[in-house]
């Protein structure tokens, strides 16, 4: 049976006793008042974490708040949070902090799955969509990539070592996420792989590799998540400026991208009944890990050369735009490539 579109209701997820996602709404709170306060969000919920084991009272943690919101002062941050001793006080006091602030991230009471998210702009991803009231389930293809990925997010997200490019893995994938939640709302494809070779030089390996995660491991992520998606949720892959500017050498991987944008317009027509959103997310050059791997200094340079600011773009930066496609800001967003390139592709 597929999924039917459903509210997302926070304060029923918390009376089904999942207090962990209360936690998640009251840290968007607090975030957002750290930063502008000029505090380090980090290190507050540091404090948060360290607060949560030792338990304060209803009052005191009230209170925090109010000091919190007025002056971001080091108290307050210890005595924001605290772990109730009864469900009850929890839901009440959870009332008023939604009621007051409107604790509501952008993403509250979804469920994303996000492939290659263990590291570069999906791992940004993820952290922010955790942020923003997500569950976040990242993959992976190395297990200490993926436990770094989960510590560093924190709550609310589940890491399964996953190869896209192996069909038995994304089953072991959207059966986990059937298991645990039963549900996808967002689906963000960004496993990929690439590397330059040039015309002449290309091997069947080196073409069957890029095409088969690139192309086809795209492909059946996303017809395996069907089952689970909600009427009116989203699916964004991560596409590459290189299958739209023409790099020398990069002839097969600029292909195996180019083919995301063709997936979209034409999965967009056959979701229009379920209301299915289908988009391209197309990064520029933007300092990851992979990079780092892939390019030399010289070769970074040629590259920051192209960009009109002169430098790469940060993860962060891509994620917010990940988070717009995630989230019901695209509702009117369908089938496009969406370019995030410092105007790469413009000049």
């Amino acid at each position: 049976m597929t999924p039917r579109s459903r509210r997302k209701l926070p304060r029923r997820a918390v009376r089904r006793g999942l207090q962990d996602e209360l936690t998640d709404h009251l840290w968007s709170v607090a975030r957002r008042a750290a930063q502008d306060a000029g505090r380090d969000p980090d290190a507050l919920k540091t404090a948060m974490r360290i607060n949560l084991e030792a338990g304060t009272s209803v009052d005191s943690v009230a209170d925090g708040l109010e000091r919190l919101a007025g002056s971001g002062a080091d108290g307050a941050i210890v005595d924001a949070f605290g772990m109730f001793p009864r469900l009850d006080e929890l839901l009440d006091f959870a009332s008023q902090v939604i009621d007051r602030w409107g604790g509501m991230g952008k993403l509250d009471g979804k469920v994303a799955v996000i492939t290659g998210g263990s590291s570069g702009l999906a791992l940004a991803g993820a952290k922010l969509f955790v942020e923003e009231g997500a569950h976040v389930f990242i993959s992976g293809r190395r297990q200490e990539a993926l436990d770094e990925a989960v510590t560093l997010i924190g709550p609310n997200v589940t890491g399964v070592q996953a190869d896209s490019a192996n069909l038995d893995d994304l089953d072991l994938l959207f059966d986990t996420v059937r298991r645990e939640k039963g549900v996808v709302d967002v689906l963000w494809t960004s496993a990929g792989t690439g590397e330059e070779r040039k015309l002449g030089e290309i091997t069947e390996q080196h073409f069957d590799a890029t095409f088969g995660l690139n192309a086809r491991g795209t492909l059946f992520t996303v017809q395996k998540a069907l089952p689970l998606l909600c009427d009116g949720g989203s699916i964004f892959m991560t596409g590459s400026i290189a299958s739209v500017k023409g790099f020398p050498f990069w002839s097969v991987y600029a292909a195996s991208k180019a083919v995301l944008h063709a997936y979209a317009r034409g999965w967009l027509s056959e979701l229009k009944d379920r209301r299915i959103r289908v988009n391209v997310l197309t990064p520029g050059q933007v300092a990851t890990p992979i990079q780092e791997q892939l390019f030399d200094e010289e070769t970074k340079a040629q590259f920051e050369a192209l960009i009109p600011r002169g430098k790469m773009g940060r993860p962060e930066e891509i994620a917010k735009v990940a988070l717009f496609l995630a989230s019901d800001d695209s509702s009117y967003v369908n089938g496009m490539e969406l370019i995030v390139d410092g105007g790469t592709t413009a000049v």
